[in-house]
């Protein structure tokens, strides 16, 4: 199925911004089974890497200021 065929179905139901934030994840998917397909790397491998980007991106995260309170914001 072609990208925009995949957003006139799924736009509609779920929104556009989670039609294209489901689509990356459809993405991901499918070039995850193409490498284990082709044997370039298994399931357990792509698990393993996964679990350690979800580590550094969460620590990353944590070391960001907090996000100012858009309350306080709007009143100025």
């Amino acid at each position: 199925m072609k990208f925009e065929e995949y957003l006139s179905i799924v736009a509609p139901k779920i929104g556009p911004n989670a039609a294209f934030d489901l689509s990356r994840d459809t993405r991901m998917k499918a070039l995850e089974n193409v490498l284990i397909e082709k044997g370039v790397a298994t399931k357990e491998e792509i698990d393993a890497e996964t679990e350690k980007q979800f580590g550094e991106t969460a620590q990353n995260i944590s070391k960001m200021p907090p996000i100012p309170d858009q309350k306080n914001l709007a009143n100025g």
